[in-house]
């Protein structure tokens, strides 16, 4: 897939290397980390879509959190999910990370099967 810039929706080093830049940009500015973080909050999210009619925002919460600790080789002791918005009208969600890195990754979560539907992740920021 396509995306604005000639970026590839497959290609996460490119993606993680334009996130970071906006992270570095907020450094670089002088902004307080509470700052860094509003700024950096668009390449964090990542958009979920084609969710079950029984989901909620504390299933997918849960349910996200579980498929990147299984994906993880290393265990972590904090949640890489850091909120979850649910537009269940429209059966999709926004979920973002802790982490620009971890939003990164979770992009191999596509076609992630759950509640006999299959997930479509793909990413928000651009």
């Amino acid at each position: 897939m396509q995306l604005l810039g000639g970026l590839q929706q497959n290609d996460p080093e490119k993606l993680l290397s334009l996130a970071k830049a906006n992270e570095t940009n907020a450094a670089v500015m002088g902004l307080a980390p509470a700052a860094a973080a509003r700024a950096t909050r668009q390449a964090r999210r990542l958009y979920v879509g084609n969710l079950p009619l029984t989901a909620t925002e504390a299933d997918l919460f849960r349910f996200m959190n579980e498929a990147v600790r299984k994906a993880l080789l290393e265990p972590q002791l904090a949640d890489p999910v850091a909120s979850v918005y649910l537009k269940m009208e429209k059966r999709f969600a926004f979920v973002e990370f802790l982490s620009l890195e971890m939003a990164t990754a979770c992009l191999c979560l596509d076609q992630l099967p759950w509640k006999y539907v299959v997930i479509k992740t793909l990413i928000h920021f651009l």
